[in-house]
């Protein structure tokens, strides 16, 4: 009886058998195999996969079937994703394993899977997995794409309205917007409607400390900017004094809504808002 082939034979096979797959399902089945595989990978795993340039693999599988049912692309957004975030064993406790990280974005970046990304998103609008898979890779490699930050935000702003009930999409959408908008991105975060999608998730999302924390930062961050009447004029004050209302012993929430309610006190317009929802 022979050896059980090891972790890195293992990704080797999975990605021969996606590179050779004409068949949408069966490829949606590779790669979720190999989502599972690299979720709790070795760095050795995880470097071998960027030799045989199997980030290409899974970007190439996402092009190829973009126009077929979803699961490819919900599927390939997965192994993306873990591919580039730090789920392998002990991974924080690696500090060579940490430093890696980097590698793994920029070449998740060069291989084009932003750009499938987005593309699976922007065909699959209706399916809030592909929308929420697109979200969470994204959030791992947003910030190393000043290029395409437009199109990201764009994105997350159009999965947000397209799914206002699911937590899944709401949660790592409104984190997205909240690391993103800072003052140079703040404009673009406001013309795409961020506003509006953040206060959205605040109000069908109540009970979520994750959200409202989230989307109570997004908030703060865009109000610093300069914002103050166009929150005030879709609700947004009285939107987070409502969570603030619901959640009095969270302190990120209370934190980050108290950071947003300083923010508007600066303009005229939401200081007599903020005096009206009290």
């Amino acid at each position: 009886m022979g050896n059980a082939p090891s972790e890195v034979e293992k990704a080797t096979a999975l990605l021969e058998e996606i590179r050779a797959e004409s068949m949408p399902l069966k490829a949606a089945e590779g790669l979720d195999h190999l989502n599972t595989l690299l979720a709790l990978a070795t760095k050795e795993t995880r470097m071998k996969v960027l030799e045989i340039r199997g980030v290409e693999t899974i970007v190439a599988a996402m092009t190829v079937f973009l126009y077929f049912p979803a699961d490819v692309q919900e599927k390939g957004c997965r192994a993306l994703s873990a591919f580039v975030s730090g789920q392998g064993p002990n991974a924080y406790d690696d500090l060579e394993f940490v430093s890696l990280f980097e590698s793994w974005e920029k070449a998740m970046c060069n291989a084009g899977g932003i750009e499938a990304i987005l593309a699976a998103m922007k065909t699959h609008l209706s399916t809030a997995d592909v929308q929420a898979q697109g979200l969470i890779t994204l959030l791992e490699v947003a910030y190393r794409d000043h290029d395409r930050l437009w199109s990201i935000i764009e994105a997350a702003v159009a999965a947000m309205r397209a799914h206002p009930g699911f937590f899944s999409v709401q949660e790592p959408g409104c984190q997205l917007l909240s690391m993103v908008s800072g003052e140079e991105n703040t404009s673009r975060v406001v013309a795409a409607g961020g506003i509006e999608a953040v206060v959205t998730a605040l109000r069908a999302h109540r009970s979520s400390v994750r959200i409202q924390s989230d989307a109570c930062e997004a908030l703060a961050n865009i109000a610093s900017a300069g914002n103050e009447a166009k929150i005030v004029a879709v609700g947004g004050i009285d939107a987070v004094v409502a969570t603030m209302r619901v959640h009095p012993a969270s302190e990120v929430v209370q934190q980050r809504g108290c950071m947003f309610l300083s923010s508007n006190c600066e303009d005229g317009t939401g200081h007599f808002a903020i005096w009206s929802s009290w």
